[in-house]
């Protein structure tokens, strides 16, 4: 899959507070009732590390299987393309369909795809 690698100038980083807990997993409070929070974060999106899920169903588009997921490529990276290899196989005949999904905040614009396949011996 060719894509367009977006823009990321303006996405930040997000990162969630961890709480300090105790060994029964209760948040540790001040006296004043705020919690502790430990100097690590946990960090929930990266704008360096986007990617691309595919899915596919056999029934078609009833319901989709296992996710896979590819990198994106980053801004400049003008020769990268998105890859799944080793998707499985269909029996001869069957029809399928694919679900391309995306989660982060940028553009997401297809520029081409292509999909090689190949037919196994009976």
């Amino acid at each position: 899959m060719d894509l367009l690698q977006g823009n990321i100038a303006n996405l930040q980083s997000s990162f969630l507070d961890l709480d300090l807990l105790t060994e029964n997993g209760f948040i540790i409070d001040t006296e004043s009732g705020l919690d502790i929070l430990l100097e690590q974060d946990l960090q929930l999106t990266n704008p360096q590390e986007l990617f691309v899920f595919l899915s596919i169903s056999k029934d078609g588009g009833q319901t989709y299987g296992y996710s896979a997921k590819a990198p994106m490529g980053n801004i400049g990276q003008r020769t990268f393309r998105t890859l799944w290899r080793k998707l499985g196989t269909t029996v001869r005949g069957q029809a399928f369909v694919t679900k391309f999904e995306f989660y982060d905040p940028v553009p997401f614009v297809i520029l081409g795809a292509s999909w090689a396949m190949e037919m196994l011996p009976e």
